[in-house]
């Protein structure tokens, strides 16, 4: 485990159920918060080098769950290293990062997964099964991601490090939008960026838009600006509408259609995930798999950069 932080211990929450694995090493930004984290989750060995924990046979999988800036650089070192790797969204900061490391991937032989988290949801399952099988189409997608990161403050305190709202969060949404609509190529990508917060020097809020080829308008809102953590998706569709909300699907009457778990929690998809690196199922959450979205991402980030 790279990085102990608050999803780390999702994530060993999550795999802790699933009782397939076992706790060798946590890597840290220094000893000593690897050894705390370690003590607490029953780790045999913490580091602050993840070369020395690479050296160690007995590790098969990597989960890299550290700043964003660090996952690229940190999961070329574990597929070098011959270690299955499991990474936290971005896999990387820009498209062509990603798709080298698919490559990679695919000459090591051994897997490369992404956490585009949503894919796991049982209410975003259920619209994208609405519209891949015809039984609806959705014409309109509207989300708004709010968590609350005024003082960069993170589930369990002070966060040590900043996210990075459109390579991170609107991350989520964009793959969320294109995996619904089971498409890989988008039309007229748009991004507004607010203003650069002089103490936390990252943007806080920001707006984004796109079509695909088959017409459907898909418009996003994210902020860091916001006291409560609200997670929303709106699908129009020809025939109903349905709102994602922090895990729950509801109709257009206001129905609760799927009831969601913890968007916290970790299990549907590191079940999954594991299931492919130990028997080679297929996986949503494969590298090679979530790039179009990255591409997607890139190419929202350049339009902001000619503006």
């Amino acid at each position: 485990m790279v990085g102990p932080g608050s999803i780390a211990g999702e994530h060993l929450s999550a795999l802790k159920v699933l009782d397939r694995t076992r706790n060798c090493w946590v890597v840290g930004r220094s000893a000593e918060s690897a050894a705390e984290f370690a003590g607490h989750w029953g780790f045999d060995h913490s580091t602050s080098s993840l070369g020395e924990a690479l050296l160690d046979p007995g590790v098969d999988v990597v989960f890299i769950c550290s700043p964003n800036a660090l996952h690229a650089g940190q999961a070329e070192m574990a597929l070098q290293a011959g270690k299955h790797v499991v990474v936290e969204i971005p896999l990387a900061m820009n498209v062509d990062q990603s798709r080298a490391l698919v490559a990679l991937s695919a000459q090591s032989r051994r897997s490369l997964q992404v956490c585009h988290t949503m894919r796991s949801f049982a209410a975003i399952r259920y619209v994208r099964s609405l519209h891949t099988s015809g039984r609806d189409r959705i014409t309109q997608i509207v989300g708004f991601f709010g968590i609350p990161r005024r003082n960069n403050m993170g589930f369990s305190g002070l966060r040590s490090w900043a996210d990075d709202l459109l390579w991170h969060h609107a991350g989520h949404l964009v793959d969320a939008s294109l995996w619904t609509l089971g498409i890989e190529e988008i039309c007229s990508p748009h991004l507004i960026r607010g203003p650069v917060n002089e103490n936390l020097h990252m943007t806080m809020d920001l707006n984004l838009a796109f079509s695909s080829d088959e017409g459907c308008v898909i418009g996003h809102s994210l902020t860091y600006n916001t006291a409560e953590l609200v997670w929303e998706m709106r699908f129009i569709c020809e025939s109903g509408n349905y709102l994602f909300r922090n895990g729950d699907l509801f109709n257009q009457n206001r129905e609760r259609v799927v009831e969601g778990r913890s968007i916290r929690d970790l299990e549907p998809q590191n079940r999954q995930v594991l299931q492919h690196i130990m028997s080679g199922e297929p996986s949503d959450f494969e590298a090679s798999g979530v790039v179009p979205s990255l591409n997607c991402l890139q190419r929202l980030q350049e339009t902001a950069e000619v503006a």
